[in-house]
């Protein structure tokens, strides 16, 4: 608005993209071609080659980054004061400037720039993985919705929204949840549901994190996540069809069990 405007605040209501297609990369070295997350990796974490690891590890790469950006955002008061510190000496008669007074702005520490939501439409994400003996599926169909996002994540007056919905090797996948970076605490909460999801895509994205291979069937998933800087709260519901599990190679055992 108008308003906004003359108060030096860029609001934007509403931004649409349209097919959309994405690619994101496992190199063999373990890093992905996704970098901008929170910025640079984390200080003194070696990245595990590809060929050890799976996606877990890249999920914990961009979780990392993402507290590592939080911490790097001013709180919303040393923003006011480096703004209040940074105003001119008021001038006083006589021509001699007073230090001891400083300017009090009405909107210092708000964000400068608010984008109210951004709608991604027909999305493809194309998954590659230099450490994986077969093909990744791809993410198809997808609509994708992020809702308050802002210059100053750490002083905006609702928490960030996001959802997803799409198809993953003819699974059903449907994400929402809400990213809040107001307090010390980088606070993720996700619901996650996925319906008959082939076991082989479990496989091929954590198959190394598992304590058994899964060979055949399929699941359906209702999940709740929260996450933050010190803890993980996982509450999931798994249905399983025609499910067979087998010992990993070299194992005799089947998750600890005969």
């Amino acid at each position: 608005s108008v308003a906004e405007l003359l108060r030096g605040r860029y609001v934007v209501d509403e931004i649409t993209v349209q097919e959309t297609r994405l690619s994101i990369q496992r190199r063999e070295d373990g890093s992905t071609n996704v970098g901008a997350i929170g910025g640079g990796p984390e200080e003194n974490r070696e990245v595990s080659p590809a060929s050890d690891t799976d996606w877990v590890s890249v999920l914990e790469e961009w979780w990392g980054r993402i507290k590592q950006w939080h911490r790097r955002i001013p709180r919303g008061d040393d923003e006011e004061e480096g703004e209040r510190a940074g105003a001119p000496p008021m001038e006083r008669p006589g021509g001699f400037a007073e230090y001891s007074q400083r300017v009090d702005y009405p909107f210092a520490g708000r964000p400068d720039v608010v984008l109210r939501q951004v709608r991604v439409e027909g999305l493809e994400v194309e998954f590659e993985d230099a450490g994986a003996a077969v093909s990744l599926p791809r993410f198809t169909n997808g609509v994708v919705v992020l809702e308050e996002f802002s210059s100053k994540p750490s002083v905006q007056e609702k928490p960030s929204r996001f959802s997803a919905l799409g198809t993953i090797a003819g699974a059903r996948l449907e994400l929402t949840g809400t990213l809040d970076f107001s307090g010390d605490d980088t606070h993720l909460e996700l619901d996650v549901e996925l319906a008959e999801l082939p076991v082989s895509v479990i496989e091929a994205f954590l198959g190394k994190s598992l304590p058994v291979e899964l060979v055949a069937g399929s699941i359906d998933l209702t999940s709740t996540v929260v996450l933050s800087e010190s803890s993980l709260l996982v509450a999931p519901r798994l249905e399983f069809t025609g499910v067979q599990l087998v010992t990993k190679e070299g194992e005799e055992r089947i998750a600890g069990l005969s």
